[in-house]
């Protein structure tokens, strides 16, 4: 270090995933061959590649039957939860959806929804990630439905097949 033009390169490559910690960061180094790993084009899967309300799937996410307001009732666990403003919804109607918190300590922040249930007027939403602080009756959130990514969902639930990018007709691995 006190000789710069004494160095020797060791690696070469580009800085990939970077977390943050409370008094530390992690950065990841990526070598040349991970530009080998990266796809190109689209997976044949049976499944959508397309995300809800993007281009390519052309839902319109903004629509009030996409997403609801609501308003913690009772808090269950640091990732489960009984909510108000939420009984116009069916069961299972945000599963995988995004909630987005609009006030109280984890304003801002954002989690994937696991499992949403009615019980009566209110509903059950389970999160898959405990929030960074906790969870307190009264707190806003805003919620959009989820997808679950089959033909079905996107036949039944949003009643958008024709822009369904993936191909549900495939042979499985059990076909032979």
């Amino acid at each position: 270090w006190a000789s710069p033009a004494d160095r020797v390169l060791v690696l070469s490559g580009t800085i990939g995933e970077v977390s943050r910690g409370p008094t530390t960061f992690t950065a990841e180094v990526r070598g040349l061959a991970d530009r080998l790993n990266q796809p190109r084009g689209r997976v044949y899967q049976r499944s959508c590649d397309a995300l809800l309300g993007d281009a390519r799937c052309r839902v319109d996410a903004t629509a009030p039957a996409m997403r609801g307001s609501g308003t913690v009732a009772t808090v269950r666990s640091a990732r489960s939860l009984i909510a108000s403003g939420l009984a116009a919804y069916a069961s299972r109607w945000f599963e995988a959806g995004r909630l987005v918190w609009v006030s109280g300590a984890n304003a801002g922040a954002a989690v994937e929804v696991r499992a949403h249930t009615l019980a009566g007027a209110l509903a059950i939403l389970d999160l898959w990630e405990p929030m960074p602080a906790p969870i307190v009756a009264g707190d806003a959130f805003q919620v959009v439905a989820g997808c679950d990514k089959s033909l079905a969902s996107c036949r039944d639930k949003f009643a958008n097949v024709l822009n369904f990018r993936g191909f549900p007709d495939l042979p499985g691995n059990d076909y032979a």
